[in-house]
């Protein structure tokens, strides 16, 4: 069982997050001479992506992912909202930016094979249920449709930085919220 009935998390699901989280952030801050950066910030994003999964999988228990985002974007919404408009960190800040100039010159498509999920847009840089579901089908179109890790492909490489780089701190937001930081 990954939840307990008084609706905790198990101490091994709390390692998991920690584990994979301080992997991310040992590289973002310190990473290894010569490695390719495109494959950092998509690696990073990787890491990121499974505490994330780990978290809202451990806290809610819903069948689907996007029930386990909706969930955790209206459990964690006004603290993101608060640290949206509460000087957030430059390197957030400009991911947010970032993100957003991206898809509104050229709205998110599902990449993965036969999808008929529709495009996203990003009208509102606060509404956190939107920003996880952009970053879910970036890192999706990253693993299963076949977005390139290619630092050539500047859309890409804005679109999977600039979702590591907001996944990470809205997972250390929820982090220190939930006492797991």
């Amino acid at each position: 069982m990954n939840r307990r009935e008084d609706g905790t998390m198990d101490e091994f699901r709390k390692k998991i997050i920690k584990s994979w989280m301080e992997r991310a952030e040992d590289r973002y801050r310190s990473p290894s001479p010569g490695f390719d950066i495109g494959f950092l910030f998509a690696e990073n994003l990787i890491f990121c992506c499974i505490a994330y999964e780990a978290y809202a999988f451990g806290k809610f228990q819903k069948a689907q992912m996007s029930e386990n985002r909706r969930e955790l974007s209206q459990k964690f919404h006004s603290s993101f909202e608060q640290f949206v408009q509460n000087r957030p960190p430059k390197d957030f800040k400009g991911a947010l930016n970032n993100l957003k100039m991206e898809i509104d010159k050229e709205l998110l498509d599902d990449m993965t094979p036969s999808s008929t999920r529709p495009s996203l847009d990003l009208p509102d840089k606060a509404d956190l249920d939107r920003i996880l579901e952009i970053i879910y089908r970036v890192r999706s179109n990253l693993l299963h449709g076949g977005k390139e890790v290619d630092q050539n492909m500047q859309r890409n490489m804005t679109l999977i930085k600039s979702s590591f780089i907001l996944l990470y701190h809205i997972m250390n937001l929820i982090m220190k919220q939930e006492g797991l930081k």
